[in-house]
């Protein structure tokens, strides 16, 4: 059965994208999304194992482990379309900004900021949030007021657009982060996970504290909830191996080369094992 959706907007960001409206079958009301995805790449070949295509499962990464951390996103969802099942209907005069034919969208329900936000309680909680988003090597979000606000009932900060921490998409091209180190050598990530191995991460969350060498290897237990159908699915059922380790690699690096460890003096995010 064919997956219609419903566009109602150009894309907001820099990469293919449009507000949506979406109805699984089953649902009583259509659910507002923004849906996006990456049309192509400007990494060479040989560089690395990451494929545009995966950009949204990519996201969908950051944004789990953003959650193991204790950070709030939106709902968020790999949208799949392996049979080219999904369908884009922009009506009217309104343009379409989503190709069609892509084998996975990133999916993140739409809310509602509020107009009258706590401009002084956001900016102390996103200095709290930093520790949490330098783990993710998210440095972006700060002067981009639209990719997160302050939610009161809550008392925290929504974020609604992370991006991906390992890989840049932008301009609807993928790219490695330059400014991040490479993968580790082999003996050099050894020694890393020796450092990782000390420390646990308190997190913002109610499921506890996380050893960090866990944290970093996440990605290799991560199940990813997708659209079409609605469940949730191994994230290496969707990704290959090889770019599970490349993942695993750069996050290790970044922790590696990263001010996280070397202020764990006075770091009241870190403790030791």
């Amino acid at each position: 059965m064919s997956l219609e959706i419903q566009v109602v907007s150009e894309a907001k960001g820099s990469n293919h994208g449009g507000r949506c409206i979406v109805k699984e079958p089953g649902d009583r009301l259509p659910r507002p999304f923004y849906i996006k995805h990456c049309s192509s790449s400007r990494i060479h070949k040989g560089e690395s194992s990451f494929m545009y295509i995966h950009q949204p499962i990519y996201e969908a990464v950051t944004c789990e482990m953003a959650l193991r951390l204790g950070l709030e996103t939106p709902n968020f969802y790999v949208l799949l379309n392996p049979k080219n099942d999904v369908t884009f209907i922009a009506t009217g005069e309104q343009k379409c900004d989503i190709r069609a034919k892509q084998p996975f969208y990133f999916a993140s329900e739409l809310l509602i900021p509020p107009q009258n936000e706590d401009l002084t309680r956001a900016h102390e909680l996103m200095i709290e949030d930093e520790f949490y988003r330098d783990m993710l090597m998210i440095s972006d979000i700060v002067d981009r007021k639209n990719n997160y606000f302050y939610d009161e009932h809550s008392d925290s900060i929504i974020y609604l657009d992370l991006g991906c921490n390992f890989v840049d998409a932008h301009q609807n091209f993928i790219e490695l982060k330059h400014h991040h180190k490479a993968p580790l050598e082999k003996k050099e990530l050894k020694k890393a996970m020796k450092l990782f191995q000390k420390y646990s991460i308190i997190t913002k969350s109610r499921r506890g504290n996380i050893g960090l060498i866990d944290f970093i290897n996440l990605p290799r237990e991560l199940d990813l909830l997708t659209l079409n159908p609605r469940e949730r699915v191994r994230l290496d059922s969707l990704i290959s191996e090889e770019e599970i380790d490349e993942i695993i690699g750069r996050i290790a690096s970044g922790l590696y080369y990263g001010k996280q460890l070397k202020r764990n003096g006075d770091n009241p995010h870190l403790v030791r094992n």
